[in-house]
């Protein structure tokens, strides 16, 4: 792996981003989001009405907003802002730090910036992965064992976040495989940037968070899943 030659500013944006704003976007979007989301915003007649789908027969408005499930699912908005701006903030990032690496003189490192319109469209571009990420996420976590009869809507759930934690800002920054940064690593894993390995270590750790946490639970979803009584 190459010597990372990083200006002072730059590493500290990086422990910036990882270690300070991020995490606290995320604490806030679980703490507090979660809990003040009501089903009457326009967001919470959605997920109602996701519920309704997914459980035919059965009241949305029964639902039990204590439920875990439920507050994870409130969560995913915000969730999705911050893993956007992330996505964002880490490519340009790392586009910085290749041109630090190489020694580029100012005129080509100013050529690196991202402009704002080009950072929107590649994060727009970019979600259009999400449905399949879902689907790899969600592949895995029931191969895995996780309950795809009695409590497939919290395993969704799970996959989401999954996704979006996990699989989305490496599908984002280092592209789908086989893009030719993938490429590049899975032939000489050796070789790869110390940037690169900044963008996939978070994702590596999100869905190791998530396996340990499931095995901690043996992915009992019983006392999680939505409670929805019939009328």
């Amino acid at each position: 792996m190459p010597r990372s030659t990083w200006p002072v500013r730059h590493t500290f944006d990086l422990a910036l981003i990882l270690f300070v704003l991020q995490p606290t976007l995320l604490v806030f979007t679980l703490v507090d989001f979660a809990r003040t989301s009501e089903s009457t915003t326009f967001l919470g007649q959605s997920f109602a009405y996701l519920s309704r789908v997914l459980r035919p027969g059965q009241r949305a408005s029964s639902v039990d907003k204590s439920s875990l499930v439920w507050e994870a699912m409130h969560s995913l908005f915000g969730i999705t802002l911050t893993q956007a701006w992330y996505c964002v903030r880490m490519n340009g990032w790392l586009s910085m730090a290749e041109g630090y690496e190489r020694k580029e003189d100012a005129a080509a490192l100013k050529r690196r910036r991202i402009p704002i319109r080009a950072q929107v469209e590649a994060i727009v571009f970019s979600s259009f992965s999400l449905p399949l990420l879902w689907a790899l996420s969600a592949s895995v976590i029931f191969a895995l064992g996780a309950p795809a009869n009695t409590a497939h809507f919290g395993s969704a759930i799970l996959a989401a976040h999954v996704t979006l934690l996990g699989l989305w800002p490496v599908s984002h920054i280092l592209g789908l495989p086989p893009s030719p940064m993938w490429s590049r690593i899975l032939a000489a894993p050796s070789h790869a940037t110390p940037g690169e390995i900044l963008v996939l270590v978070p994702s590596a750790c999100a869905c190791l968070g998530a396996a340990l946490g499931a095995w901690a639970q043996a992915l009992d979803w019983g006392p999680c899943t939505l409670r929805l009584s019939v009328s």
